[in-house]
């Protein structure tokens, strides 16, 4: 992600300047969750947000459209003087989630504008996009596409994206989830399924993964080892299952896309809980990258 460097403090012709600092696309609160995805409803489909907080204390988020500005050397954003709030406030109760659509501003849909994402107050914020990528498909009616990592992390295509029938999961129940990967090159692409240590997630749970199998593909056994891939980060291993996915057809065509569907089942929780699925894909060339769903685990 591009890190946008923000100026000192002023104010010039209408203009405020953010303070000096280096921030990535990216909310980066701690307890603090957006998720962003489109859903049909009414006939369109439309950007949802779903904000989950998990802190002890209320939150109160808006949006405020940004002009980049970028001179060759830095990059920075400006807002008008008042700021302009296009969305919000929206407030999110202690230990709750709240679904707002997320603003429509089609004529400043480009590089040149950002919203900032402000907490509580004009002063501590955020940078996010204006809009996330619509899935390269038809929005289908009763499921939720996500092109886009929480908080802004990752993802970020509209030829790779996550479908799911609901945002939560109960704990100790399991839900099945599909992700659909552009074809990355003639080449047969492997998926690999992450468990991360709970070290690496501040004591957090991750979604764990029963099963995967794939529309119109086949799975080569051979190669579905448990815990095939390991990685040491510090003194944590990270862990996972690898899968070798090939065409059902012995065809010399390439399909667009590969659906792979994942059953997942959530760890108990006492309280609304973001938890993830993490995964990595790359082709036999290296093509790929890192896509991970989130889902609110619920008690």
């Amino acid at each position: 992600m591009k890190k946008l460097t923000l100026i000192a403090a002023c104010l010039c012709f209408g203009f405020s300047y953010a303070a000096t600092s280096t921030l990535m696309l990216g909310l980066h609160w701690n307890k603090l969750y957006t998720w962003r995805y489109w859903q049909f409803e009414n006939g369109i489909s439309r950007e949802k947000m779903t904000i989950l907080n998990e802190d002890a204390a209320d939150v109160t988020l808006q949006f405020v459209l940004a002009k980049v500005i970028d001179d060759g050397l830095h990059v920075t954003t400006t807002v008008d003087t008042p700021p302009t709030i296009v969305g919000g406030p929206w407030k999110i109760p202690a230990h709750d989630y709240l679904t707002v659509d997320v603003p429509v501003l089609n004529k400043c849909n480009s590089p040149n504008y950002l919203f900032r994402v402000y907490k509580d107050s004009l002063k501590d914020y955020c940078l996010t996009q204006i809009s996330t990528p619509k899935p390269d498909s038809i929005i289908l009616k009763g499921i939720f596409q996500t092109t886009d990592g929480v908080n802004g992390s990752g993802g970020n295509s509209p030829y790779r994206w996550w479908e799911h029938k609901s945002l939560f999961l109960k704990g100790g129940k399991r839900s099945s989830v599909t992700l659909v990967l552009e074809s990355l090159a003639k080449e047969q692409p492997f998926v690999l399924v992450l468990k991360w240590p709970d070290s690496l997630l501040g004591g957090r749970q991750s979604l764990i993964c029963l099963k995967t199998d794939g529309r119109g593909l086949k799975i080569d056994s051979t190669s579905s080892i448990d815990f095939a891939y390991k990685k040491v980060i510090g003194n944590a291993r990270v862990t996972g299952f690898s899968y070798t996915l090939q065409q059902k057809n012995d065809s010399n065509k390439i399909e667009k896309y590969y659906p792979i569907n994942f059953l997942v089942q959530a760890p108990t929780v006492k309280r609304p809980t973001m938890m993830f699925l993490s995964v990595s894909y790359f082709s036999m060339i290296g093509n790929g990258g890192d896509f991970s769903l989130p889902l609110i685990v619920v008690p």
